[in-house]
């Protein structure tokens, strides 16, 4: 009997050892944590496991919040580009062409759709729908979303993609074209052309001059 007494309590010592390096585990009191024999070392195991798991995770979210960051800096300044814009005409004119207002809001919604795009890339691979669309209505329809800053950068669009089918999920694919073509449209000259090619399943993307 008092053998069986002996390894009751060593047992419920190791239960109660357990639970309390659970406990602290959980609560990320490593120092407080004293390791020894069998089950120290099990726990060693574990608490370097816990201590590079939370390490990557605290890198990754560093990463996230920097990439955020320079997001906003950046999208603030295109921001204030066509509102500093309509602000300098309208101070220079009594009176604003409703063209110019109309083409400045259309810049602003452009960087505000931007915004809420970027913030929604963290669910980029729980948002796919795959579907077969039309290659050159995607085109299009993406060219005249973003008409306003063609022509706010006095750049004209070209398009040469025939009719063709293509697999894939077309909201996402708006983007990124949105994105190529308007970087495109960006570092064009005044005057300038984005001719839009489709050939041997390639689509190419490139930034000219007008022929005259």
């Amino acid at each position: 009997m008092p053998f069986l007494m002996i390894i009751g309590f060593q047992a419920y010592r190791k239960y109660t050892d357990v639970k309390s390096i659970n406990t602290l585990i959980r609560e990320g009191n490593f120092k407080q944590i004293h390791l020894h024999g069998f089950y120290g070392h099990l726990y060693a195991r574990a608490l370097r496991k816990v201590t590079k798991q939370r390490l990557t995770e605290s890198k990754s979210l560093t990463a996230s919040l920097k990439t955020r960051e320079d997001y906003l800096t950046l999208w603030s300044h295109e921001m204030k580009t066509p509102l500093t814009s309509l602000l300098m005409i309208a101070e220079n004119n009594p009176t604003v062409p409703s063209e110019e207002v109309s083409e400045k809001i259309e810049l602003v919604n452009y960087q505000l759709k931007q915004l809420l795009t970027f913030d929604r890339l963290d669910d980029f691979n729980h948002d796919l729908v795959f579907e077969k669309i039309d290659l050159s209505d995607c085109i299009k329809r993406v060219i005249q979303q973003n008409a306003s800053f063609f022509l706010s950068h006095e750049v004209m669009p070209k398009i040469a993609v025939p009719p063709v089918k293509i697999l894939t999920d077309s909201k996402w694919l708006s983007f990124i074209l949105e994105q190529v073509i308007t970087n495109a449209v960006k570092y064009s000259n005044k005057n300038g052309v984005v001719q839009i090619s489709f050939n041997n399943d390639t689509l190419t993307i490139v930034k000219g001059s007008l022929k005259m």
